[in-house]
């Protein structure tokens, strides 16, 4: 499902409106990033509900989540391209990526305004 029709099914369960998001851009460079079937920059794999499947470890916070991971050089990788091209489309989103010594796991936490943790769920389905 497309992020905009995604945002706009949960605005409409909760009975808001898109004017009770944050005013922040999800714009064109939704349409960058994700595009449509073969069509952005990056796979579904490559997002967040990418980096949810393949967290280890999920903890909703209250403004958001925190996801685990091992500490791969390939995870690391995935992490970091998928906060490059969901920076641009959920500006409103806080990430943070804390890399743990001695390889130790990444825990990425993700925040933001009040409704970013059930924005997260219906856009991952955690």
């Amino acid at each position: 499902m497309a992020l905009a029709a995604l945002v706009g099914l949960w605005l409409f369960r909760r009975g808001l409106h898109r004017s009770h998001l944050p005013q922040v851009a999800i714009d064109a460079a939704l349409v960058d990033v994700v595009g449509g079937p073969g069509k952005g920059k990056y796979g579904n794999e490559q997002l967040l509900p990418g980096l949810f499947r393949r967290a280890s470890a999920t903890e909703a916070t209250s403004e958001g989540y925190r996801l685990g991971f091992d500490s791969s050089p390939e995870t690391l990788h995935a992490v970091a391209i998928a906060i490059e091209a969901e920076r641009h489309c959920c500006r409103f989103l806080r990430f943070e990526l804390a890399v743990e010594p001695d390889e130790g796991p990444l825990v990425l936490t993700l925040s933001g305004p009040p409704g970013a943790r059930e924005f997260l769920e219906a856009l991952c389905d955690s």
